[in-house]
């Protein structure tokens, strides 16, 4: 039997000024399809040097981690990231690295 890898994408939101008035986003998508991580360490060191500190308000199991929204002034744009996993040994890891951040 082999084992699923801990296999995530991380998805983005973009928010202008202009999308906000419509109540909506500018632009959605993948930032990184697949991201392999070799250990659970890496996976919390991603984690926190990322800023991946908001949980979603899903039930167990299918829950995402995502940041704050970042804005860059010059463009008044704001941008999030948000981390999901690819499988249920992936899921079960995010739930639990979340656990061991500073964030939690």
């Amino acid at each position: 039997m082999t084992m699923d890898k801990l296999e995530y994408s991380i998805t983005f939101a973009t928010i202008t000024p202009e999308s906000a008035e419509n109540g909506d986003f500018e632009q959605t998508g993948f930032e990184h399809e697949s991201i392999v991580f070799d250990s659970f360490e890496s996976l919390v060191r991603y984690i926190e040097w990322n800023g991946f500190y908001i949980w979603s308000e899903q039930p167990t199991n299918t829950g995402w981690l995502s940041t704050d929204f970042a804005i860059d002034y010059k463009t008044m744009t704001e941008k999030q990231l948000s981390i999901h996993a690819k499988n249920e040994r992936s899921q079960r890891y995010l739930e639990l690295a979340y656990k061991f951040t500073s964030f939690c």
